[in-house]
């Protein structure tokens, strides 16, 4: 019997008994008085762990306290969104999160999933209490959002996370730290910590990209470096105040506004880059010196606004359009 068919019955009171008996693995289901069929699909959730173990509408969202569980394998789409009185919730062998799992559990401290590899989109999102999370094993933040606006989270780790979702960490303004130390390469996906206005320290060895807005307006940022980067996407570093060094080995492209407006920018080290774009670093007000021995195209606006520049070398630089250094 699939859960589906439990999914599809109008919620109503007999609903919130077959969720008491998921809740207890089964343990009362014989009990209960449904149509063909329900017993068999309640008894099978506990130990089938597909992706509708959870759905919405079963679980009670008048949880409270801790919630733990030990046999799901799947936390599935609307779990316990809008569980308002969770406070913490672990699962030993859940292995993928789905969409909005968690989404806007305003009480939710601590989220512990040991071998959890893959989290959906929203999943966490609004978790404006979260403080603590716990994912060693996770591998992907696959979906868009994933801990957007968990205003309370102040440091992330994920040692063997190797993909970093749209907005995944957006908006959480008290993040101050972020590790990604998975040993080969990383990707973060556009507004990544975009408006982490608190975030200080960024540790990802082997991040190969830097996509649109990924680190925008992330206020307090006071370095940004990053051996492996190839290119950095519009805006990435844009309005990041209080960065004073950007070192890029190995980048070879800077796009438009990448760094526009980092006034406090004082320290650039890109000896690969062969292309800077319009305003890339625009209103960089600290910049007294730049050095880009490899660049050989610079677009319009590039250091406008720079008014502490003194000194640029581009040996091989063939073409420079207007307004460069206005």
């Amino acid at each position: 019997m699939s859960i589906k068919y439990v999914n599809d019955i109008q919620l109503n009171a007999d609903l919130k008994s077959i969720a008491d008996a998921i809740r207890t693995k089964g343990s009362t289901s014989a009990s209960l008085s449904f149509p063909t069929g329900f017993i068999s699909a309640i008894e099978t959730i506990p130990t089938g762990g597909g992706g509708n173990t959870n759905e919405f509408g079963i679980i009670d969202k008048t949880i409270s306290g801790t919630y733990s569980n030990s046999e799901n394998t799947i936390i599935g789409s609307n779990a316990f969104c809008y569980c308002s009185q969770i406070q913490s919730v672990v699962f030993e062998n859940a292995t993928s999160i789905y969409g909005n799992a968690f989404f806007t559990c305003s009480s939710l401290k601590t989220a512990s999933f040991p071998v959890c590899t893959r989290i959906g989109t929203n999943a966490f999102e609004l978790c404006s209490s979260l403080t603590e999370v716990s994912f060693p094993e996770l591998e992907h933040i696959l979906g868009s959002k994933a801990f957007a606006v968990c205003s309370s989270l102040s440091y992330v780790n994920f040692p063997k996370c190797r993909s970093i979702g749209v907005s995944a960490f957006a908006e959480c303004v008290g993040l101050l730290s972020a590790d990604f130390s998975y040993s080969s390469a990383v990707t973060i996906a556009s507004y990544a910590f975009m408006s982490c206005f608190s975030l200080k320290n960024v540790n990802i060895p082997n991040l190969i990209n830097v996509e649109y807005q990924a680190f925008y307006k992330c206020s307090s940022l006071e370095s940004a470096c990053f051996s492996k980067v190839g290119s950095i996407y519009s805006s990435a570093f844009g309005y990041c105040y209080n960065l004073s060094i950007a070192s890029f080995p190995l980048c070879s492209n800077i796009r438009s506004n990448a760094f526009a407006y980092c006034s406090s920018l004082a320290t650039v080290y890109f000896p690969s880059c062969q292309t800077i774009n319009g305003s890339a670093f625009t209103y960089c007000q600290m910049l007294e010196s730049v050095s880009f021995p490899s660049c050989n195209i610079i677009y319009g606006n590039a250091f406008a606004g720079c008014s502490n520049l003194k000194t640029v070398y581009f040996p091989i630089c063939s073409s420079m359009y207007s307004l460069v250094f206005t």
